[in-house]
């Protein structure tokens, strides 16, 4: 269960005016959203002690008008009547929510792990799973200045709003490691084929084979992984290999 990994992830949200750029209609579809931009894929000398980056993916804001509407109503203290018609007025009318996602990477250690919990049990009397996080300090570094290279495009669109989210946030979802590959047991819980070291032809072949979590949703390299191994268990049964050794 060492070397878990989620995903550090750095958020801003800006509300741009309709009229701040005639030249520019952020209308869905738009060359300019749904995209990864990779400029900074890799940092600068001297920003962090390593220069891994992330994508920067802008897009519009999902509509959710009545999760919207209550934001707004509770935003610097409640609100309602006139006032909140002009925000709302204001909020729908006359102004594009975008959003900034920066994908980067979660940095695996051996004190970010799952274990069972020795003093906590699920309504089956199975021990629940326990997570012990320890993010390096990379992960906050990388996104704040990630987060800035974010909120000069925001700025040149003429946004006349733009709120951050924590950088180098943990976030709960594209899980991986904890079973990582590799080709030493001592340090590793699956060979190159995604085989266990110790348990006869036990194949693992989600996220948890994954030695990093790289600065890009793992989805399809989870996909394209499990291919390759299909392919590699294929051969070595069409081959009469009953061992499924290893190459």
């Amino acid at each position: 269960g060492r070397h878990l990994q989620l995903h550090a992830s750095s958020m801003a949200v800006a509300d741009v005016p309709n009229d701040a750029r005639p030249d520019l209609q952020l209308d869905d579809p738009h060359p300019f959203l749904g995209r990864s931009v990779m400029d900074h894929y890799f940092l600068p000398p001297g920003v962090s002690s390593l220069a891994k980056g992330g994508l920067l993916r802008f897009g519009l804001g999902q509509p959710a008008p009545v999760a919207q509407a209550q934001r707004l109503a509770r935003r610097n203290g409640l609100t309602w009547g006139q006032g909140l018609k002009d925000r709302l007025r204001s909020h729908f009318g006359r102004h594009r929510r975008l959003e900034l996602e920066v994908f980067h990477d979660y940095l695996p250690n051996s004190g970010t792990r799952m274990v069972l919990s020795d003093r906590r049990v699920d309504a089956f009397g199975f021990p629940v799973a326990h997570l012990d996080l320890d993010p390096d300090p990379h992960h906050r570094t990388a996104g704040a200045w990630l987060q800035r290279q974010g909120i000069r495009v925001f700025e040149a669109l003429g946004a006349d709003d733009i709120r951050l989210g924590p950088p180098g946030d943990n976030a709960g979802y594209l899980v991986h490691g904890t079973c990582r590959a590799g080709d030493d047991p001592a340090t590793s819980v699956l060979d190159r084929w995604c085989r266990s070291h110790e348990v006869p032809n036990l194949f693992v072949v989600d996220g948890a084979f994954m030695p990093t979590s790289g600065g890009a949703p793992p989805t399809l390299t989870i996909l394209a992984n499990s291919f390759r191994v299909a392919r590699h268990l294929t051969a070595a049964l069409g081959s009469g290999d009953q061992e499924l050794a290893s190459p």
